[in-house]
């Protein structure tokens, strides 16, 4: 074998098998968030526990690159969309509002857990209060992302 075959063997397969596991990783990640199926917030219950599925969602938004999440919000399962654009919001991803708007023209619906109350919740609402809750109070009034997320509000169709 001459020396470029043995680069390529010794350097590109093991690059290819991480990654390949790395996506087996984010594939097990998606799969037990589906399975639990429900928004958990940080701590729930009645002693405020830490909750698995918020445990998940921080395994997501530390695993999976932007383009992986902007392709999450997606995803036929909700509580996986939903958790992608919180990590969208949470690594400060700058196209905001086109992701507010595909959730509001494609809402779905979920159980949500807090604290020790499970409501009733939505992509857009979910999405919405995520990126609200991320900004300053002493900025929201000047918040560009947030004056346009409000404009989206009152003039999509679908907006309640």
């Amino acid at each position: 074998m001459n020396r470029l075959s043995l680069f390529f063997l010794f350097n590109l397969i093991p690059l290819s098998v991480f990654a390949q596991s790395k996506q087996a990783d984010l594939r097990s990640i998606i799969n037990k968030i589906e399975s639990i199926n429900e928004v958990q917030y940080e701590y729930v219950g009645f002693v405020d526990m830490e909750s698995e599925n918020y445990k998940n969602y921080s395994l997501l938004k530390n695993k999976a690159s932007i383009p992986q999440l902007i392709q999450l919000t997606d995803d036929t399962n909700a509580v996986v969309a939903c958790y992608a654009g919180w990590a969208l919001v949470d690594k400060a991803y700058k196209n905001i509002p086109a992701v507010y708007n595909k959730f509001l023209n494609n809402d779905k619906s979920f159980i949500t857990f807090s604290g020790c109350i499970k409501d009733p919740g939505s992509l857009s609402s979910e999405f919405y209060h995520k990126y609200w809750n991320s900004i300053d109070d002493k900025l929201k009034a000047t918040d560009k992302t947030l004056l346009d997320l409000d404009s989206i509000s009152l003039y999509n169709n679908n907006a309640d």
